[in-house]
């Protein structure tokens, strides 16, 4: 009989821990459903066609894109996409180094011709045409 109470006790301990950890948790998501999310100003940027600089950028993104594109195809080798993908990322390093160093983030013309003749390298395996900014 002892035992019998003593189970209907340890029953209802059970039963109040969960109901109390549920409203608990109902409690909890509601005040995080109340409180407003904080508005966070968002930075002004540069729409593309606006930055000279964006051509090298361009460039970038396209021949990163036909190295995808032609190794699908088989027109490049594993091997030739490993490689060419290196160069892009060593490129794109010295492009943010200038901006970086540069006071108004722009490349000057000497910095896009240097970058661009490294990106023709790339043109001829990729088939892109090398005097495309």
């Amino acid at each position: 009989m002892h035992l019998k109470i003593f189970m209907e006790e340890r029953m209802m301990k059970r039963i109040l821990f969960i109901a109390v950890s549920v409203l608990v948790v109902f409690y909890a998501a509601s005040l995080g459903a109340a409180t407003q999310p904080t508005p966070v100003a968002k930075p002004s940027i540069t729409p593309l066609a606006l930055n000279p600089s964006n051509g090298v950028g361009i460039r970038l993104m396209n021949q990163w894109h036909l190295v995808a594109v032609d190794l699908k195809s088989g027109k490049i080798t594993q091997a030739q996409a490993v490689s060419i993908r290196a160069g892009l990322k060593s490129i794109h390093k010295q492009q943010a180094a200038l901006l970086r160093a540069s006071a108004n983030h722009q490349l000057t013309t000497a910095q896009q011709a240097q970058l661009n003749s490294q990106l023709d390298q790339n043109s001829q395996v990729l088939g892109e045409s090398p005097t495309s900014n």
